[in-house]
């Protein structure tokens, strides 16, 4: 990787070999044998967001109903780790496409890595699983994921040392040769952001 300096925006322009493929998904085994193992995965469902890990062909997350994370309930998921992403998402006519997306293999590419904040300026602790947090704001809404596994103690957050974001890398393609775009996005990684880091 060819890495330029960090622009005063906040934006880091690079250079990675990357591959993409799209295919079809018609089970939760199509899921678990094309997603990235040791992987952190954000799953929109129809009643609610989970975060958590995705370990042994596995989803690992704060348990709220059994089997919750299972395709008939995906909207959207992301399966990621430094070097993939897994893309799940339902289309119109309710079946699923995929998109996986790995970095060091294929062809050479321009991309940008930023930082998106994620909501929640606060952390408290859930209930029954000392293993994850609950990261809320003032207006109500909440999040929980597993703060002790990335290794970012509460205290972090609660003295507002920083915010919680998602390292996300946007893929620079071109129309025509003569105007840029980004032709795709992946999650990278969660990471932390204290003031004054760009």
């Amino acid at each position: 990787m060819i890495e330029n300096t960090i622009k005063p925006n906040g934006l880091k322009l690079n250079k990675v070999n990357t591959s993409s493929k799209q295919f079809e998904i018609k089970t939760d085994e199509d899921i678990f044998g094309n997603a990235p193992q040791k992987a952190w995965f954000i799953a929109y469902l129809f009643h609610r967001v989970v975060i958590g890990k995705f370990v042994n062909h596995e989803f690992v997350y704060y348990k709220q109903e059994d089997k919750d994370v299972t395709l008939e309930k995906i909207l959207k998921l992301r399966v990621f780790n430094k070097d993939a992403e897994l893309l799940v998402w339902r289309n119109n006519q309710g079946k699923y496409k995929a998109r996986l997306r790995k970095d060091g293999e294929g062809e050479e590419q321009g991309v940008v890595d930023a930082r998106q904040v994620m909501f929640g300026t606060e952390t408290k602790p859930t209930e029954n699983d000392v293993n994850f947090s609950c990261l809320t704001e003032k207006r109500g809404t909440e999040i929980i994921l597993p703060l002790k596994d990335l290794e970012i103690s509460d205290s972090d957050i609660n003295e507002g040392k920083g915010r919680l974001c998602i390292h996300t890398r946007s893929y620079i393609g071109y129309i025509d040769e003569m105007q840029a775009t980004y032709e795709d996005v992946r999650f990278v990684e969660f990471v932390m952001y204290k003031e004054g880091e760009l």
